[in-house]
C-alpha cells in the first residue's frame, strides 16, 4: 500500500517556508539553517526540489545573485500576495501533493 502523501516532503516545504519568513536564502543556506535549528540535515535535493515545486506553485521567487563570476540562486517567499493568501495557496498545495500518488 502506498501512503496518501510525503510527509517528508510536506516536513520539508512547511520548514522552508517557515525559515524564508526570515529572509531570502540559497538552498545550501536553508539546509544548514534547518540543521541548526532541527538538528537534522535534509539532502541538497530534497531542498531543491521542494523549492522548485513551491516556485511552480508561485509560492516562493528566485533571483540569480553574481558574485565575482559566479552565480547563487537566492529563494524568497512571494511577496506578490499578502501573507495569508500566501499561506492559504501553500496549505492547498499541501493537500493537492498529500492525494497524489
Amino acid at each position: 500500500m502506498f501512503p496518501i502523501f510525503s510527509p517528508t516532503k510536506i516536513l520539508d516545504s512547511l520548514i522552508l517556508m517557515q525559515i524564508l519568513r526570515e529572509g531570502p536564502l540559497h538552498g545550501y543556506a536553508l539546509s544548514n539553517c534547518i540543521e541548526e535549528k532541527f538538528g537534522w540535515k535534509p539532502s541538497q535535493t530534497a531542498i531543491y526540489n521542494s523549492l522548485k515545486s513551491m516556485e511552480n506553485e508561485n509560492l516562493v521567487t528566485s533571483e540569480e545573485i553574481f558574485n565575482n563570476k559566479t552565480g547563487t540562486k537566492v529563494f524568497r517567499r512571494n511577496s506578490s500576495n499578502d501573507e495569508k493568501t500566501n499561506d492559504e495557496k501553500f496549505l492547498t498545495v499541501l493537500f493537492l501533493c498529500s492525494n497524489a500518488r
